[in-house]
This record gives C-alpha cells, structure tokens and sequence, in this order.
C-alpha cells in the first residue's frame, strides 16, 4: 500500500510540474507578422497568408494545379534569428498528412534547428493537430552576443500558422541573412526533400550550409516536368547559377521529347538571362538498376539525351552550360529509400557533387 501511494504522489509531482512549465509563459514571434524580414528560400516576397509558399499567388493561374499545391510546401525555407534563450519553443499547424510510408514525419512535417556554428539543435517534439518542437539546453551567451539560429521548415506538408516563442527575461531577434550567392533549383520531389529524415538534410539545405549560399528551392514531387509555365519563373529571379534537376520525372517520355524540353528550357533561360550560369543534371540513377534492366534503360535514355541537348547547344555557341554527371553524385544501392528517392546519406552525396560543381562555376 506504502509502495501504491508513494508511485501515486511521485506520478502526481511529475504531472504537475510538467504543467507548470507547460503554462509559464512566453514570448511569441510570429513571422508572418514581420513580412519586412523575410524567410531564406523564397524567390518572392509574400504576405502574410501566402508566407510560407514557395511561388507567388499570381502562380495559381498561370501553372498546372499540381505545381502551386505543392508549392505551398515550404522546403528549404528557412527562418533566422538570435537568441539567448535556454530553450527554444516551436508550434505550428499543418494541412496535409503528417508521415509517408517511405518518409518519416521528422521529415515530412517537422522542423530542424541549426546554430551559427553550424551544430543541429536537438529536440523533443509531438504531432498533433498542433506540432511542438522545444529545443532546450541551449548555451545562454554571456555579454551581447546571442546565439544565431537558422530553423528549417518542413519538406512535404502546408503550413497553416507557426510561431516562435522564448521565456520571459530572454530575446528572440529575427533577421535577415546575408549570402554571397543565390542557387535557383528547379526539380523533382528528390529537390524537394524526398526521403531525407528531418529538414535540415534535404540535399538543397545541405548544399545551403555547405556553401553558405541562399539556395531557392523550387522542386515539385513528380512535377519537374521542364515546364514553360514554371520556368517562366525562374526567370523572374536573377541569381548566381540555375540548376534544372528534373530528369527523374521524364523518364515516361521519348529521348526526342526529353531532348526538347532540355533545349527550349535553357532557351527560354537563355533569353532572360544570357550569361547566367546553368547547371543540367543528369538522373542519378535507380536503388535496382543493377539487376533491373528497364530502369537501367530509362536512366541512360534520358541521360543520353540530355548530353545530346547539351553538346547540340554548345555548337549554337550557348555559353555557361555545365554538366553534373550521374557518376559523380556517386548514389550505390545503399543510398535509396526505395527505387528512386536518397535516404540521408544519399541526400549529402547529392549534395557534395553540386557544391564542388557549384564551387567551381561560382569562381569561374
């Protein structure tokens, strides 16, 4: 009985106090609420309802009804801010399921935190109808000097509200990034996330710290289709190197119709910006392709194809062409989730091969 009634009173302590630092109050940023400082990933301005998407609301007319939905998912937007807070609360709402059969909900619908040293944040966090992420334990810096923290969004779901919040006596100051380049990315559900685990080791967030470039990211799940409509844009933005990574979703096409897209897209790059760099990646290949004849077949067509556009435009004297090669993203069967999407650590081969290629044409 002495044994019942003591596990009794325990559970009650524990249960209280978990409700007392539930309730204490905090201090909330709510980002769409500061739309002068704007998030890292989005080619345009937003207001407060459309804050989060990754294309403008005049998009919902002008591309297909598959392309803005999915546009509307936030990958590689990313909020900065500092702080001296020992913890860090995030809470947000979503509109679309929370987990795939093939990918996590840490990565379909969770967030990731990273600090100015570069370091992941560690978290607890529940789903629900409301989603929270308290990442304590943090440093709380002597002086003047906060700690920086850069928060990735999530990969594959909508989100409807989110807030930020620290407790009273402690900062939390928003701002705005500076970078030395810009990295337009125009692809495929591998551009936008597909299967990373958490946010913040997508290939494009990957590629953002790695080279400390502000990498836009405009990847559609089986949407990266070369689309005039999208690609028209693209060409709205102005950045340092465009990447058109969209051969996985054309392999249900002729080499001649690849082919074609291939080269009106850099076409119609081409005529807005004749000098900007533009990197065409080739597919990098499939989980089974080494004992799946068919899918062995449709990569190489469609690689084959685009070195074919590649060399035909380089003979019509089109300039600032560089190729990423299927060998050098370097994927083996160990680096798929399934068939066609990169597990974690096929997601930083990908993006290792596009900081080297990217290395290169930056200080070219």
């Amino acid at each position: 009985m002495r044994i019942r009634l003591l596990l009794f009173f325990t559970a009650t302590f524990i249960t209280l106090s978990l409700c007392a630092q539930s309730s204490a109050p905090l201090t909330w940023w709510n980002p769409a609420e500061t739309p002068g400082i704007p998030p890292d990933g989005i080619g345009w301005p937003q207001d407060s309802s459309h804050f989060y998407s990754r294309l403008p609301p005049d998009a919902e007319h002008a591309v297909r009804k598959d392309v803005f939905d999915l546009s509307k998912q936030p990958s590689g937007v990313t909020l900065h801010f500092t702080s001296n807070a020992p913890a860090i609360i995030v809470e947000y709402a979503l509109r679309d399921q929370l987990q795939f059969p093939h990918m996590p909900a840490t990565g379909v619908s969770g967030v990731d935190l990273y600090d100015s040293l570069g370091q992941r944040v560690v978290a607890t966090y529940q789903f629900g109808d409301t989603v929270r992420y308290r990442f304590a334990g943090l440093p709380v810096p002597a002086g003047t000097n906060p700690m920086g923290y850069s928060l990735y969004l999530p990969l594959y779901n909508t989100v409807k509200w989110l807030h930020i919040g620290v407790e009273p006596g402690y900062a939390l100051t928003p701002y705005r990034k500076t970078h030395s380049a810009t990295v337009v990315v125009y692809g495929t559900s591998i551009a936008q996330g597909a299967c990373a685990s958490r946010p913040g080791l997508s290939w494009g967030n990957l590629l953002g710290r790695i080279t400390g470039y502000d990498v836009i990211n405009l990847g559609f799940s089986g949407n990266g289709r070369l689309e005039p409509e999208v690609i028209g844009y693209l060409t709205r933005l102005d950045p340092t190197v465009y990447i058109l990574d969209c051969l996985p979703n054309l392999t249900d096409r002729s080499p001649d119709e690849v082919y074609k897209k291939i080269v009106d897209a850099v076409d119609q790059v081409r005529r807005a910006h004749p000098a900007t760099p533009i990197i065409l990646a080739e597919h990098a290949g499939f989980g089974n392709e080494q004992t799946n004849e068919t899918n062995r077949n449709r990569c190489a067509a469609v690689n084959t194809a685009l070195r074919k556009a590649i060399a035909d435009l380089r003979r019509k004297k089109v300039k600032g062409l560089y190729l990423l090669e299927k060998r050098t993203i370097g994927l083996d069967s160990d680096s798929f989730v399934d068939q066609v999407h990169p597990n974690d650590a096929g997601m930083m081969r990908y993006a290792r091969a596009y900081a080297r290629l990217i290395s290169r044409v930056v200080n070219r």
